[in-house]
């Protein structure tokens, strides 16, 4: 039977697998420490990532003061999806997602759960 889909085409737009049809393709920024963005360098999150030139990251540090001096941004375009958001986080502290406000605000929403579940008045478990 055949696919009613273009498959090489499907996946473009998103990390992982799971599509949205209706979500748009974003520009996702995000900085993190030298030694985090050359892993992320060699192993890209997505085929759009970017790592912008001198005079584009000296303007993204101008915009995102909070982003620590020696880090270094990088950009992808594509969908917000569960796997986006599990991709990013996976990388903990060691990177900071700045744009746009859905990933960001996402971001936040699982490390606040995170700090509910493992900060609660619960009993030292160990």
């Amino acid at each position: 039977m055949p696919c009613p889909i273009e498959i090489d085409e499907h996946f473009d737009d998103i990390v992982g697998v799971t599509y949205i049809k209706e979500a748009p393709v974003e520009k996702v920024i995000f900085a993190g420490s030298p030694r985090e963005i050359q892993f992320i360098i060699t192993k890209p999150l997505h085929w759009t990532q970017k790592k912008p030139y001198a005079e584009e990251q000296a303007r993204l540090h101008e915009e995102y003061p909070n982003v620590p001096s020696d880090w270094i941004f990088l950009t992808i375009e594509c969908k917000w999806n569960f796997e986006l958001i599990t991709t990013l986080f996976s990388f903990g502290e060691r990177i900071i997602v700045l744009s746009p406000d859905r990933v960001v605000y996402d971001m936040q929403k699982k490390i606040k759960m995170m700090i509910k579940h493992y900060l609660s008045d619960k009993k030292d478990m160990y």
